[in-house]
């Protein structure tokens, strides 16, 4: 038997022990992972963690990139700053996620459920969640939220904000809003952003 450890990037204290006979850690079976589980920060760079229930798990700050997640339940985790880069996250849920200040380039998310996630400050993979980086704001869209610098709604609903509703969302964001938002809207037109 193999001890397989994932380590706390940061700290390398070791937040997770399995051992093994052939290296591998099946994330998928419930004896290993619960759902709400803390990962924070962890190192799990190009693992095996298809079709894991990470509902509602910590998983901010954690190195993800290349990870296999196909058809995870990820719905409600926290991934906020999380670099998930390059990882296969096809089909999987990511409904209601924390994505804020994600890396998600490269990463793909086709069939995967992103409603309801946080999509502020995430760099998008260019597909399904796109990004665009101006002076004062960074913009991330799907095809039904945009998120502009700390606020997200739908992208009607930003079509029906008042100046007075976009005046109050931040200091200047009506002068940069009337500067930008016939431009965002034609992007996200051409865009095409994938299902």
């Amino acid at each position: 038997m193999n001890k397989i450890e994932i380590l706390n990037r940061f700290t390398r204290e070791v937040i997770f022990s399995h051992e093994s006979e052939n290296n591998t850690i099946n994330l998928t079976d419930a004896s290993t992972v619960k759902s709400g589980i803390n990962i924070s920060g962890a190192n799990l760079r190009y693992a095996n963690i298809s079709g894991a229930d990470l509902r509602g798990a910590n998983i901010s700050g954690a190195d993800l990139r290349g990870a296999d997640l196909r058809g995870a339940n990820i719905s409600g985790a926290n991934l906020r700053c999380t670099n998930i880069s390059g990882a296969d996250l096809s089909g999987a849920n990511i409904s209601g996620a924390n994505l804020r200040g994600a890396n998600i380039n490269g990463a793909d998310l086709r069939g995967a459920d992103i409603s309801g996630a946080d999509l502020r400050g995430a760099t998008g993979n260019q597909k399904e969640i796109k990004t665009i980086n101006t002076t004062k704001y960074t913009i991330v869209f799907s095809d039904e939220k945009l998120a502009i610098g700390c606020q997200q709604h739908s992208i009607e609903e930003w079509k029906e904000f008042t100046d007075d509703e976009i005046s109050e969302m931040d200091n200047g964001a009506l002068e940069w809003w009337n500067r930008w938002s016939a431009f965002i809207f034609t992007a996200i037109e051409l865009s095409d952003a994938e299902k």
